[in-house]
Parts: C-alpha cells; structure tokens; sequence
C-alpha cells in the first residue's frame, strides 16, 4: 500500500528552508548555530502534530544577534513581516519571553521564533517542525 505522506527527506528540507526565511530577515551579522540533528519523532508520539503512522521533522537553531537589535519587536512583527502564506498558531503555554508560532501554509510546517538571550548575549531560537512524512521508501 502506497502512503500518501511526503518522504522524510523532503520534509526535512522543507523545514530548514521555512527556518532559512526567518533567518534571511535577519541582520546580516547574525550568526547560526545548528543543534545536532535529532532522530525522527514518530508521529504517533504525544509531542507529535499528528497522530499517523510515520516520523515528522525537527530542527533547532540558535542565533546570536548583533547587540542592539531589538529581538521582541522583531519577533512580536514576524507574522505581518513574512505576511499572506503564514499563519500565527495560538501557544498553549504562556510565557515571559517573546516568542510567537507560525505556520507555513503551503507546506504545514510550524516554525517557534523565541527570544533566547542571555545575560548579556542577545539570541533567538528557532525551532522547525514538519508534518509527518514516510521514512520508507
């Protein structure tokens, strides 16, 4: 029986590339740092955003940004900055930091924006998270 879903590599780089538009809106001094690639989640897992057969995506960034950019307004504007394609997802935990959810439309992707500074170390991270895809072939 043939699945329907996308294959996990194309989720993956579809992903990445959803983050990539963040980050392209970025100063260019801006510096990104990958965390270690995760193992697939399978779908059917209570984190998951889908309760089906397969493994879905995510990616995890962390960014450090020049001293004085202003992370909350930057975050805060995300959702009219990238504009008609994406759609803010309502948080379920409330925080103190700024940090907003967004959907890419086109392809179900969320991508998490969150103020991550530290001390005196102003960074965001951005976290991607696909739909669940197969990891057959």
């Amino acid at each position: 029986m043939a699945s329907n879903l996308p294959t996990y590599d194309d989720v993956s780089s579809d992903t990445r590339a959803a983050m990539q538009t963040v980050v392209d809106l970025l100063p260019e001094a801006s510096v990104v740092t990958p965390r270690p690639e995760q193992e697939p989640y399978p779908c059917d897992d209570p984190v998951g955003v889908d309760n089906k057969r397969g493994a879905f995506y995510t990616g995890n960034w962390d960014i450090t940004v020049p001293a004085g950019f202003d992370i909350e307004s930057f975050v805060l504007a995300l959702p009219d900055t990238l504009g008609e394609g994406w759609d803010v997802v309502p948080s379920q935990i409330p925080v103190g930091y700024a940090t907003v959810d967004i959907l890419e439309e086109a392809t179900s992707i969320v991508v998490t924006v969150s103020d991550a500074s530290e001390g005196s170390t102003a960074s965001l991270n951005i976290m991607g998270m696909s739909p669940c895809a197969t990891t057959s072939s």
